[in-house]
């Protein structure tokens, strides 16, 4: 039977399942949207990364991201924790959707892509969907050091999420099994809010963000100009985002300008 285990691995916690054979398993994504030392919560906790001056990707309304080490294969576990809970609140005349009844559940990260970053200079960057059924892989070889934006109908605004990597031994029987790594925990902000200055969770209310300036943040990437936002922050529409920009994410963010709530649905699973 395996335990678990506490190691020190790139300066960032993980855990190992250690077996009674004497081997031990590192699984799990390393670097989680900065460190996790610091306990980023999104807006409803802790003080975001962003205002304590430490340089990281910026927080993302409908995506998240993090790095891997070379662990071999394994599948990550994504856990709805808290869903739209937005703070300061939104207007009263546009409340936040209840999403409670998704609290708990669990999507699995499905396969990478190469997905457009810029068509002028040309890039592109590593991008992947949440889907129902457990996906394994060598995380390591198809990212390297690379990180992987990961994105689908549950990521929503103002949320949290546990991501936890679960050992290919516990294919079969992911529920139960214990040859998993130490939980890290991800955040997204506020609808809108793609561009500095962020939303300070311990305003009063009412909320001070989205502005205009990440109105235009959006409509420049949407253009190909820069300064634009980046794929991952400025790519907020449809329900399942498509990975690029379009006319429909200038209008999602206006709309989130206007103080109006989050419009999409969270898909089911079977």
């Amino acid at each position: 039977m395996c335990t678990i285990v506490q190691k020190v691995a790139l300066g960032f916690f993980l855990v190992a399942g250690v077996c009674g054979c004497g081997q031990t398993a590192g699984v799990g994504p390393r670097v989680v949207q900065g460190q996790p030392e610091l306990n980023r919560v999104a807006e409803g906790g802790a003080e975001s990364t962003t205002r304590r001056g430490i340089p990281i990707i910026p927080p993302m309304n409908r995506y998240l991201a993090f790095t891997f080490g070379p662990d071999g294969a394994y599948a990550i576990r994504v856990t709805l924790v808290s869903l739209m809970h937005p703070s300061p609140p939104n207007l009263p005349a546009f409340p936040a959707p209840d999403f409670s009844a998704y609290e708990g559940q669990v999507r699995w990260l499905g396969p990478v892509m190469d997905c457009r970053a810029s068509e002028v200079p040309p890039a592109t960057f590593k991008c992947a969907l949440l889907q129902c059924e457990p996906y394994y892989t060598d995380w390591y070889a198809q990212v390297g050091s690379e990180y992987l934006y990961i994105t689908g109908s549950a990521v929503i605004p103002s949320s949290s999420y546990d991501l936890q990597g679960v050992a290919v031994s516990c294919l079969g029987h992911e529920d139960t099994c214990t040859d998993v790594s130490q939980v890290q925990r991800l955040d997204t902000f506020r609808w809108g809010d793609v561009a500095p200055t962020f939303q300070d969770p311990n305003a009063s209310p009412p909320p001070t963000q989205p502005n205009i300036t990440d109105v235009a943040s959006v409509v420049d990437r949407f253009k190909g100009l820069q300064p634009g936002a980046p794929v991952w922050l400025a790519d907020m529409n449809p329900q399942t985002p498509d990975f690029k920009v379009n006319i429909s994410d200038v209008a999602s963010t206006v709309d989130a300008f206007k103080g109006m709530a989050y419009p999409f649905q969270i898909d089911d699973c079977p």
